[in-house]
């Protein structure tokens, strides 16, 4: 059993969109996930779990519309501990969205299990 640790970085759009995927025949498990406001005002920003062939929706919300504070001198940045632990099967998605595209960007930190 392989273990790769992968890092991925993204600007959310309005609209949910894959931020990582799970390839066939790998699990991902998800050890960190940083969002980040890189604008002047409070945004929003979704995170769902969303398995093969299906979309972003309530029932698979992991985080809905939490608001991130403004930047100002300081960028805005959460830890998101909810999405921390979760581990993604083949096919399966964490995907994302905010209340302003190219407004808040998205670390995700995770260990690929092939």
């Amino acid at each position: 059993m392989a273990q790769t640790p992968t890092l991925t970085q993204a600007q959310l759009g309005t609209s949910a969109a894959a931020i990582v995927t799970a390839a066939s025949g790998e699990r991902l498990y998800i050890s960190k996930v940083v969002v980040c406001n890189v604008s002047g005002v409070a945004r929003t920003y979704s995170l769902w779990a969303v398995p093969p062939g299906q979309s972003a929706g309530n029932a698979r919300a992991l985080v809905l519309n939490r608001q991130l504070g403004a930047s100002g001198t300081v960028t805005a940045t959460e830890d998101v501990r909810e999405v921390a632990g979760l581990v993604l099967n083949a096919g399966w998605s964490l995907q994302g969205a905010a209340s302003v595209a190219s407004s808040v960007t998205i670390h995700v930190q995770a260990v690929s299990i092939t």
